[in-house]
């Protein structure tokens, strides 16, 4: 989720499926869920469609080695095609991120001196430039709208060759109607912060999490939400979502919903969600599948 925080403060945590818990992991400022539970990885309903999405960084200036960091999360939803959030694919200068790695099949990421796992035990996939489809009318200094992007795998994946790996369901379509889900119980999944303030788990989350109406999202959130493109859930006190679960998924009944999008810099009281089913229904999530 995008707020105050930046989510490069969490350069030093690697990510990786070790087809375990990782225990005793605390690497700084990129985690997982608030107030959440840990995924077991042995659990049929582990959220296989859920990716892990790193970009490059400058490690060295001196020989402009570059380094792979964790960034955001996003769904599988076909096997060429990952779902996430516009404002992943960008650097901390604004610029457009030139090189995506997607893993595929990860439950628990390593730190940095353990990074060789993420490679050998998950299923990694890279994005070249023309394979980032943002929306066209994203704007990163804006309201946070169409915060949406899809990106085309370089390979795609074998579904039947990779059981560790699904697709997520989307909304079916619907001509001009916009679904009333206030009040409807989500889980949200993802490894961000595990407090606004705090440290993180290397271990992916889940949290349940209630959405708001269209009335209470436009008072807390003004100009900065649009009930037709977005959603909002509850303030809790106790439980979120965060820095790091960026781009992935907020679920009802097995269906996204929402991708997380950004809120407020205590994450506990809120958080924006880009409307899913808005995009299935004008036809963009289709289109952009097509390219």
């Amino acid at each position: 989720m995008s707020s105050s925080v930046n989510p490069s403060d969490a350069m030093g945590l690697e990510r990786s499926n070790s087809g375990m818990l990782v225990d005793g992991l605390t690497p700084p400022k990129f985690g997982y869920i608030i107030g959440g539970s840990e995924v077991n990885p042995d659990d049929s309903e582990r959220h296989k469609y859920m990716v892990h999405i790193r970009r490059f960084v400058i490690d060295d200036v001196t020989t402009n080695d570059t380094l792979s960091i964790p960034w955001c999360g996003g769904t599988l939803i076909s096997e060429w095609h990952i779902l996430t959030a516009a404002h992943c694919l960008f650097n901390d200068q604004g610029e457009l991120s030139n090189e995506i790695e997607i893993f595929l099949g990860v439950n628990a990421i390593p730190p940095n001196g353990l990074i060789e796992l993420l490679y050998s035990t998950s299923i990694k996939r890279t994005v070249s430039m023309d394979g980032i489809l943002i929306h066209d009318d994203f704007n990163q200094l804006g309201k946070g709208e169409n915060d949406i992007a899809i990106l085309k795998m370089d390979t795609r994946v074998i579904l039947n060759e990779n059981p560790g790996v699904s697709l997520i369901k989307l909304p079916e379509k619907c001509n001009d109607c916009t679904v009333d889900y206030a009040g409807k119980r989500i889980i949200a999944v993802g490894w961000g912060l595990t407090s606004s303030d705090g440290m993180s788990s290397p271990n992916m989350m889940q949290v349940e999490l209630a959405v708001n109406s269209k009335e209470e999202c436009e008072k807390q959130f003004s100009v900065a939400y649009n009930d037709e493109y977005q959603l909002c859930t509850v303030p809790s006190s106790t439980k979120g979502t965060c820095q790091g679960d960026s781009g992935g998924p907020i679920i009802v009944d097995g269906v996204q919903i929402g991708i997380t999008s950004h809120g407020p810099a205590k994450c506990e009281e809120g958080g924006v969600y880009t409307r899913v089913s808005a995009y299935i229904n004008n036809g963009w999530i289709t289109d952009k599948m097509k390219v």
